[in-house]
């Protein structure tokens, strides 16, 4: 039986929001003179951009889930060599690309010009695990780190849905305990947090949870999709809050090492949540148009800006020219990028996209 179609543009909308939330992070300095007011505002929003990586996880965990559990109502089972060979189609055919570019196309062309090109050890990006491979690289590799973690999810989490679906609260539970008792742990220890996988669990953890609140428990996630704007403008001004002060929350309470993510992830899921279901939103992001196909080549943007900043920035240090960071750069690199994108999403990725509809949805 093939899946009905399941579509939330608003969520389209977002995806392409927190692909230039990651952009601005990579391409704006994080610091700026004390003198220039403006330039320090735009330097700290650039510097918590990062927390981008957190919306997609949290996205992610949610629509998985959300398909699996309507999956099961509908058949009462759960496939997981569907779920798995779907997940290949969409992941792999752009990322292996990626890696071809970066280990092949690229040194060669550098060779040929007489320019050196040192790779890290592809064992690590073969098989998804270089979130544990901090070796200096080039850019266009160094940031697929997330699609690793994204990956050992996705087989875990398969799993899960297949044998502990009637559990997933507990599961859901687990991973935000499991995650505190890490971080206890690596902070105890000097490990590193930003790239391992333990440190994303409350991502994927919060975007089960709002996956299974809004299947299981139709009810009561009726009774909060209709709370009046005014609850949802204050809900929406804390969490604007939160981020914004993020670094400052750092320094100064301990405790929310140790919670982070917990927090953040909650954060998104509301933003999921008021997106996708509520019936008072401020502004529903589906009426920006515009934005819903850019949205949906996000993968591929994400994908390509490694590829077009490191052309560029290359380009520039060729020609020393100072211009990294300049503002006509930096949107030359973003039109670059969806160029990048549209060509790969249209003569590669549709393809693979056709297949996974026509077989395995």
């Amino acid at each position: 039986m093939k899946n009905k179609t399941i579509y939330f543009p608003e969520l389209d909308v977002l995806r392409f929001l927190a692909f230039l939330g990651i952009y601005i992070y990579h391409t704006i300095p994080h610091q700026a003179s004390e003198s220039h007011l403006l330039l320090q505002g735009i330097s700290h929003l650039a510097s918590v951009c990062y927390l981008s990586i957190d919306f997609f996880f949290v996205l992610s965990s949610f629509l998985l889930t959300y398909l699996a559990l309507e999956e099961y109502k509908r058949t009462q089972a759960f496939s997981i060599r569907q779920f798995l060979i779907r997940r290949t189609l969409r992941i792999w055919p752009l990322y292996y690309f990626i890696l071809f570019i970066g280990f092949v196309c690229l040194p060669t062309i550098a060779g040929i010009f007489g320019q050196t090109i040192t790779t890290p050890d592809p064992f690590y990006f073969l098989f998804f695990l270089s979130n544990y491979n901090l070796e200096p690289m080039l850019f266009l590799l160094a940031f697929l780190w997330s699609i690793a973690v994204e990956e050992q999810f996705y087989i875990c989490w398969a799993f899960v849905l297949k044998f502990l679906l009637q559990k997933l609260p507990w599961v859901i539970t687990c991973l935000f305990i499991g995650f505190i008792s890490f971080k206890i742990y690596a902070l105890q220890n000097g490990v590193d947090t930003y790239h391992h996988t333990l440190n994303y669990l409350p991502n994927f953890a919060s975007g089960a949870l709002l996956a299974w609140f809004c299947q299981t428990k139709a009810t009561q996630f009726k009774r909060w999709t209709q709370i009046p704007t005014w609850q949802i403008t204050l809900i929406w001004a804390s969490i604007i809050g939160i981020f914004l002060s993020v670094s400052w929350i750092y320094r100064n309470l301990a405790l929310f090492t140790y919670v982070d993510n917990i927090v953040l992830s909650l954060c998104f899921a509301f933003i999921i949540a008021e997106q996708a279901f509520f019936k008072h939103s401020i502004y529903k992001l589906s009426r920006l148009k515009k934005l819903i196909y850019p949205g949906k080549i996000t993968y591929g943007l994400y994908c390509y800006h490694g590829l077009a900043l490191t052309l560029s920035y290359k380009a520039l240090d060729i020609l020393q020219l100072p211009y990294k960071h300049h503002p006509v750069m930096i949107l030359v690199n973003l039109i670059l990028s969806f160029i990048f994108a549209h060509l790969s999403y249209r003569y590669l990725e549709l393809f693979f996209l056709r297949l996974k509809k026509r077989n395995y949805s």
